[in-house]
Formats: C-alpha cells, structure tokens, sequence
C-alpha cells in the first residue's frame, strides 16, 4: 500500500526545524520556499510534514521522533 510520512501534531518545533536544515542539505525543499506552492501553511510542523514525506519518498525512512506514518495523504 501507500504511505505517508508526516510531522507528529504534538512534534517538538525545534526537532522539526532541525530536521528541516538536515533534510533540505540533502533534498531540494524549493517547494516550501515563500511564493512557491507547499509554502502555505508557513508553520514549522507543515513545512516539516512535506520534507518528511519527501525524505521518506527518497530514502524509506520516517523520523521516529518527529514523525508517523500514515495510509491516507493528508
């Protein structure tokens, strides 16, 4: 089946942000830049969902700590 990986609601922010800054050196996280298409909602935990779906979509692996994956696309 298909899967998604997305931030935990309750993920602590400065995780997510450090997962943000890792993620996007080794993938293009263009989209969540302002003016492009993923950059609304501009919260931390929305921009971290989207990289960690994109992360998870790369390299199969969702960050425990700050992620769950989930079977509908949220």
């Amino acid at each position: 089946g298909v899967a998604w990986c997305v931030a935990k609601d309750d993920a602590d922010n400065g995780q997510v942000q450090q997962f943000l800054d890792y993620a996007c050196s080794e993938l293009s996280c263009e989209p969540i830049q302002p003016g492009n298409p993923c950059f609304d909602p501009p919260t931390v935990l929305a921009h971290g969902s989207y990289v960690l779906n994109a992360y998870f979509n790369q390299f199969g692996v969702c960050s425990p700590k700050i992620g769950r994956v989930v079977p509908v696309d949220p």
